[in-house]
């Protein structure tokens, strides 16, 4: 999975809790799940969790939202052909 998806793949795992919390919030979850995860198992998840949830500018609700958006447009679209 390319590093762009990986924090969509994460959204849309289910962690609904992370979508609705504080940047401060959102960085101890990825804290925690890195602790658990295997070492080197999701590369680009680790970078996605260390290179933008723990410095606090990942903004998961905003980002879900887009994307709920397109794929409900979408959804749509095929509905009405």
């Amino acid at each position: 999975m390319p590093s762009g998806g990986a924090e969509h793949a994460q959204a849309g795992r289910g962690d609904v809790a992370v979508l609705d919390s504080s940047p401060e919030d959102a960085a101890q979850v990825a804290s925690d799940i890195l602790e658990q995860a295997p070492t080197g198992e999701y590369p680009y998840l680790t970078e996605l969790t260390t290179e933008r949830v723990l410095q606090g500018d990942c903004h998961f609700g905003d980002e879900f939202e887009v994307g709920l958006d397109l794929l409900l447009d979408s959804l749509e679209r095929a509905i009405e052909r």
